[in-house]
Formats: C-alpha cells, structure tokens, sequence
C-alpha cells in the first residue's frame, strides 16, 4: 500500500520517533551521541524549528519538534542522511541505518506538550535507570541544571509550573514522575495513526490538508493543460542549450543527465505527470524513470545545482499566466 503523506505546515507539532534498522544501535560510542546532539543543533540554527524534547536510545530516538517554515520532512532529512553518512564513514557500512521512514505523529500542542516532554524523558526506565539525570543522552538537564538554552526550548513548558526557574524545576522533576496515563484516555483520536488530539483539532487538520489537496489539484490541472510535456522539455532544453532530442535518450554525458532530470522533475513532482507518461514521452523504460525520479528526490535538497536549476525553471514557469 502506497504511505500517507506528511501533514506538514508552519507551526505543526510532531512526536517524531526514528529506529535503527532491523532494530539494531545506530549509537555504539558516547561520540556518536554527541554526533546526532550536535546535528540536531546545526540544523535547529539553519531551519529555526523548536525542540522541546529528545532521548537517544541504543537503537532509536524521540524528537519532540515544532516547525517553522521549514516542513519536518527537509529538517529530518538533513539530520538522518547526515547522521548516517558519519556512522557509514566511522563503521565502514554501507545502506540503511534507519528503518525505513521516521514515525511523526502529529499532536495537539496544548493538551500534548506537558504529556510528550515527560513521556520521552522517561524512556530510559526501560534500560533499568531509575535515576534518569543519570542517564546523559537526553533533554532532561536542560529543564533540572542551570545550562545553555540554545539546543533544548524549555521555558514554555517550565512557566507552565512557575514563574520562578527554580521552583518550575522543582514542581517539573516531581511532575515526571507522576502517572503518564493521558495518551490513552477516551476522547483523544489517532486518524490514520497520524493525528493525537480532540476530535476538533483532527477535523480541523482533515479540512486544512483537503483544502491544500484540492488547491493543488486545481493548480496542476491548469498547469498541465497549459504546458504539455513537449513545452516543459523546449523550456528545460533551451535553458540548457541542447536539442531535445538528446534528452530522449540513454545517453548519460553530465550535461544531458541533469537536463533530463530537471523534465523528470518538472513534469512528475511539480506538474504531477504520471511516470509511464514520462517514460513514454521520452522512450526510456518505465524502471530508468522510476529509479531516476527517486534519485533526484533523494538529492535535491543536498545537491545545490540541480535545486538552483529547478528554482530557476519554476520561476519562470509560474511567471506566465495561464488559462485553464
């Protein structure tokens, strides 16, 4: 079955829960903690998103986040490709660190953030700790000892017991260790096993991503309508310099490659063509353009280039009024 895609807005609220492969420890010394601790950093400075929580576990992680403008999926992108190409490098291992695609669970932050920021902490019980300032791969220090602020996001949740620091502590440590027992009470829905909130905040997400959906929809179709395959390839090829029918080839010079790439992209994830269509068009197998169009989604936010390239061509594109 095809995956849900990510709700994903300015300001969503995630449960975000990452595992390694087959189960097995993505962290197998005290620097590959510190690793990730300080990706999430880098990448809270670059993306400007919350952190409210984490716990690093042997084989998993729980993130509690709040976006920005920044969608969680490129926030977690940049983390998790970063992180497993240092333990590849460090390991000597090839492929996949993580299983498949991190869980993000979408919460409704006033009911949830108190729940979430105890619930995660609390992980490392299961390892047996009962001390868990001991335990030193998670957020917990943040909100108990006197540090810096700039990686953990603790004074929304610690006001929400005091206005003094120390006394929030204090009642904060004692909250902790009370029945977290909330999550599952009657009244509070998971749809799709996406959303954690009441029922309004689910049918208010549910009308806002099927108002998204059908925007885009009525976008794509003019788009298409105006702008066939045979157009978007002239734009692609003229920026380019190449005649169009080098593209419609298996030929793998640099150059041809990457204008090829930018139709794929163009036509498929921003016009919202159908691959067989794409294949047909150009006489390449339907497989080459699959493999070919998963590639360019793995690497668009890392390869500059081909980003810049298609930011061009989408300006460009979308500068011309069309008639649906």
């Amino acid at each position: 079955m095809p995956r849900n895609p990510r709700i994903e807005f300015p300001g969503a609220f995630y449960h975000v829960i990452a595992r390694g492969n087959r189960k097995e420890n993505i962290f197998l010394s005290d620097n590959d903690y510190q690793k990730y601790i300080s990706l999430l950093a880098q990448y809270k400075e670059k993306y400007c998103f919350k952190l409210y929580a984490y716990t690093l576990m042997p084989n998993h992680v729980h993130l509690l986040i709040e976006t920005s403008e920044t969608p969680l999926s490129k926030i977690m992108q940049g983390v998790q490709q970063s992180y497993t190409q240092y333990f590849n490098i460090k390991y000597r291992k090839v492929g996949h660190l993580f299983q498949g695609r991190y869980k993000a669970l979408l919460c409704q932050k006033d009911i949830y953030l108190l729940v979430l920021v105890r619930y995660i902490h609390l992980n490392p019980v299961r390892l047996g700790i009962s001390e868990l300032v001991e335990y030193p791969w998670t957020s917990l220090t943040f909100y108990l000892i006197e540090k810096d602020k700039g990686l953990v996001d603790t004074d929304i949740v610690l006001r929400q017991f005091s206005e003094n620091l120390e006394k929030a502590r204090e009642q904060f440590k004692r909250y902790l260790y009370e029945n977290n027992s909330l999550v599952h009470q009657e009244g509070f829905y998971q749809v799709e096993k996406q959303i954690l909130g009441e029922k309004d905040f689910v049918d208010m997400i549910y009308k806002k991503e099927t108002k998204k959906e059908s925007d885009k929809d009525n976008r794509n179709k003019g788009r298409i309508i105006n702008l066939n395959l045979v157009d978007i390839l002239d734009k692609v090829c003229k920026k380019k310099n190449l005649p169009p029918t080098l593209i419609k080839t298996n030929i793998k010079a640099r150059e041809i490659v990457l204008c090829r790439d930018l139709f794929i992209y163009l036509t498929r994830i921003y016009l919202g063509y159908q691959l067989k269509d794409i294949a047909r068009f150009l006489g390449i197998s339907l497989s080459a353009i699959t493999k070919r169009a998963k590639y360019i989604n793995k690497v668009i936010i890392s390869d500059r280039r081909l980003a810049d390239e298609i930011g061009e061509l989408i300006k460009e594109i979308e500068s011309v009024e069309y008639q649906a």
